[in-house]
Parts: structure tokens; sequence; C-alpha cells
């Protein structure tokens, strides 16, 4: 038997970082859409099982049939409730993120001085007009700098003088901070002698 021959889909997808939350938004409530329905079947099922289903009725035999039917509507609510709590925990971990909408989209490294170099960041942040960024090895602040937000929530800033000299094994690590909400992000970004 030969194999599939699957097509190199390669699709662009351009979206910014509030069309994706819109979108798993969305996918959340299209989920729950979907598990009413499941909720609403189930119910009619029982009603149309002891005849309060008005136009339809399903014979049963006994006790032995309600019990039958009893279990199975009880797994699949069990199966509803698993569901229900593995979207609370995506909604958390969405919302979570929302408290702070702040996020990198790229980084250029420009290298001036040997020994040292400029960082420039771009990034998006929602409902804040300045962020701060800084750059930490260490848990040490090496340089920090404020950026402006503009109307179309972009912010780009640099940075300059990383610290030569510092071992291979640190890593660099970015915090961008919002000065209007107070919340803040850290992103590693590489380790030393790729920026250095």
């Amino acid at each position: 038997m030969s194999f599939p021959t699957i097509p190199n889909v390669t699709p662009t997808i351009s979206i910014n970082r509030e069309e994706v939350f819109n979108l798993l938004l969305a996918s959340i409530a299209f989920e729950e859409l979907g598990l009413a329905h499941i909720i609403n079947a189930e119910a009619e099922k029982i009603q149309a099982v002891v005849g309060t289903l008005p136009g339809v009725s399903i014979p049963i035999s006994g006790i032995p049939d309600l019990i039958l039917i009893d279990n199975t509507v009880e797994k699949t609510l069990k199966t509803v409730i698993k569901n229900e709590m593995l979207l609370q925990f995506k909604l958390e971990d969405i919302v979570d993120q929302l408290t702070c909408p702040i996020f990198l989209t790229s980084r250029t490294i420009v290298s001036s001085i040997p020994g040292s170099s400029e960082q420039i960041f771009h990034g998006t942040a929602l409902g804040t007009n300045q962020v701060r960024v800084e750059i930490l090895t260490d848990g040490n602040i090496h340089s920090s700098t404020i950026a402006n937000v503009d109307n179309n929530h972009q912010f780009t800033t640099s940075l300059l003088n990383v610290p030569e000299g510092l071992p291979p094994e640190i890593q660099v690590t970015v915090r961008v901070i919002s000065i209007d909400q107070g919340c803040e992000i850290e992103q590693l970004v590489s380790s030393v002698p790729a920026i250095i």
C-alpha cells in the first residue's frame, strides 16, 4: 500500500493579538453552545421516556429500561462536565493574559560598537499609553527605557549596551511593564552570545 500524498499547505495567517483573543473567546462560546445542545438532548430523552415531552413517547418495558436510560444520560453528563472543566481552564488562561495585554512582536539587533549592541524592540500593548522595557540577565537590570504606545497599540524602543563578558549560561530576559496598569510580562529572548 502506498503512502498518501499530502499537499504542501502553507497558509498565510495574519492576525493581531486582539483578534487572537476574540477568536479564542468565540471558540469557547461555540463549544458551550454545543454542550448546551447535548444537555438539552439528554433532558428530552428523559422527558420522552417518562412521557412528559409533548408529542413524543418512548415505550419502555419496565424498571430495567429506565435504569439503562438513566445510566446513559449519566455517562453523557459526566463527559459534558469534564468538557466544562477544560473550558473553564481555557477561559481562565485567556483572562489572565487579558489582564496584562502586552506582547513583544519582534526584536532587531544592531551591532554598533564591538562588545555592545543596540536592541530594537517592537510590541503591542492594549489599554496603556506607556511601557517600560528592561533587559535583565540573572535577575539584574542592565538596560531600561520608556516607550510611548501609539494609537494602533504599537510601541518601538531601543536599548543600548548589553554588557559584555557575561557567562554563556546566563539567559537574557526582556521585561515589559505597563506604566498605567502596573502589570508586566517577561520573555526570554536568547542567551548572551547571540546578543553581544
